[in-house]
């Protein structure tokens, strides 16, 4: 295969967990894509005709940030891009901020995190 020739790289992947015309299958190339660190913060979204839970388990095992089964919603799809998308901008801007000069060695999720509490309070996210 030809190695990509500009610095421009896709806001997201959208894939079939079958390819009938290459060698391997969706959840294959998640792994690729995984294990390339220029495309390891890219948003994967694999489509299966099957619905069986345990297919689309396999898809999270194998790197994928969402699993929609077919047939699918269009508007559902490109909401759940929209969000990836987002969020992974999101995370590659607060790395980039983090790699240029800054060492404070904190990660997109010690940033958002709230403070820890022993007590459940309602102001939590996540009560």
């Amino acid at each position: 295969k030809e190695p990509i020739q500009d610095n421009r790289l896709p806001d997201a992947i959208v894939s079939d967990v079958r390819m009938p015309t290459s060698s391997k299958n969706g959840y294959q190339l998640v792994d690729e894509i995984r294990a390339d660190p220029q495309f390891d913060h890219i948003p994967v979204v694999l489509l299966t005709a099957k619905a069986m839970t345990q297919d689309r388990i396999q898809g999270y095992k194998a790197g994928a940030d969402a699993v929609l089964p077919k047939p699918f919603d269009a508007e559902e799809l490109l909401s759940m891009l929209d969000n990836l998308i987002a969020r992974s901008q999101q995370w590659v801007g607060t790395m980039k901020n983090s790699r240029s000069g800054e060492n404070d060695q904190a990660t997109p999720q010690s940033e958002s995190m709230p403070a820890s509490s022993s007590s459940s309070s309602s102001s939590s996210p996540f009560v």
